[in-house]
């Protein structure tokens, strides 16, 4: 077995199955199926659910014109509300934080890619997300004490994923807030 290859729990090659681009009537069943899997979790007594849509997942193939490229409605420019060009991507995702925003979106959540040497996210971006999506953002990745310009909380284990507000995100406002 070559490194990179699918394994299974038993440490097998697994082959998977060849890419194939979706039918129209595929597509409109899986979007179904995301919406029912959004009603299930709301009626199970989640606050909300955050559908991720980067690094070649489902959502970002649409969003991609190296892997979008079909000519049906869920295929060429944004102004089809159902599928995107990215020739600039950038402008792909500002149109599309304002079509979440019309929709009502609850939050966008964006993160930065933190290996050494990324290309930092250009504060223009941010700036025109901000302007496109009036509803909250978060934003991560790459994010360290030096870059926060003060101290953050100490690593506190034993509150992890506690259901209160101490853990993860309990940490002190910077100056000015």
């Amino acid at each position: 077995m070559s490194a990179g290859s699918p394994t299974s729990p038993c440490s097998r090659a697994v082959q998977h199955s060849p890419p194939r681009a979706l039918d129209t009537v595929e597509v409109g069943r899986i979007v179904r199926q995301f919406a029912d899997a959004c009603e299930r979790a709301l009626e199970a007594g989640f606050d909300g659910v955050e559908l991720h849509a980067a690094n070649g997942y489902l959502i970002n193939q649409f969003l991609d014109s190296g892997s979008n490229l079909r000519a049906d409605r869920y295929g060429g420019s944004l102004a089809t509300a159902q599928g995107t060009v990215d020739a600039t991507p950038q402008a792909t995702y500002v149109a599309a934080a304002s079509l979440l925003d019309r929709a009502g979106v609850g939050y966008i959540h964006i993160a930065e890619a933190d290996w050494d040497d990324a290309p930092a996210m250009a504060p223009g971006f941010k700036e025109a997300l901000r302007l496109a999506y009036s509803g909250a953002m978060i934003y991560s990745g790459h994010y360290d004490r030096a870059r926060a310009g003060a101290p953050l909380n100490a690593a506190d284990p034993d509150h992890y994923f506690g259901g209160g507000e101490r853990g993860y995100v309990d940490h002190p406002f910077l100056p000015g807030e």
